[in-house]
């Protein structure tokens, strides 16, 4: 019932308490998760992209853009692709970094067309959130199984074939 309030001062408060979840330390990965879906769920992130878009001021966009990289859901991805492209340096420097928040590797291509728009962008900010859409996490390569042992010599001394290594 509190999550459907109309009530502005509810929703802002409700909005406030769920961002600020989502960097607590006291809060699990399944609480962040748990949290970036309730604010999908309940319009925040479909509020913060509109506001981001069609913002009043610079000022506006910028702090929507700020908020949208600290949620880090996935939704936002297009709001802030499109922000990229806003007439203010502020927000569309804002848009970088929240993209890097994002890890989305299908930024990537945005982000280099952006840089390569606006030379106004710092480049090591560009790098930054380039290289955390690039590669997140390389744990998965720890459960590949590699067979490292060297051919061995068939029965009539030839090296066996390497398809059959595998």
């Amino acid at each position: 019932d509190v999550m459907a309030s109309r009530i502005a001062d509810d929703r802002r408060a409700i909005e406030a308490s769920l961002i600020k979840a989502l960097s607590a330390h006291d809060v699990d990965d399944a609480g962040r998760e748990r949290a970036r879906r309730a604010l999908e769920d309940y319009g925040f992130v479909a509020r913060q992209c509109a506001l981001m878009l069609q913002g009043r001021d610079a000022w506006e966009r910028s702090s929507a853009a700020r908020v949208l990289g600290q949620i880090s859901s996935i939704a936002s991805l297009p709001a802030m692709i499109e922000a990229l492209h806003d007439a203010d340096s502020v927000v569309r420097n804002q848009a970088v970094t929240s993209l890097g928040q994002l890890k989305q590797p299908a930024a990537i291509g945005a982000l280099l067309d952006i840089a390569r728009r606006h030379s106004d962008i710092p480049p090591a900010l560009l790098s930054e959130s380039l290289t955390a859409c690039s590669v997140d996490d390389l744990s998965f390569l720890d459960s590949v199984a590699f067979d490292y042992r060297e051919p061995q010599a068939g029965a009539d001394g030839d090296p066996q074939e390497l398809d059959s290594l595998f």
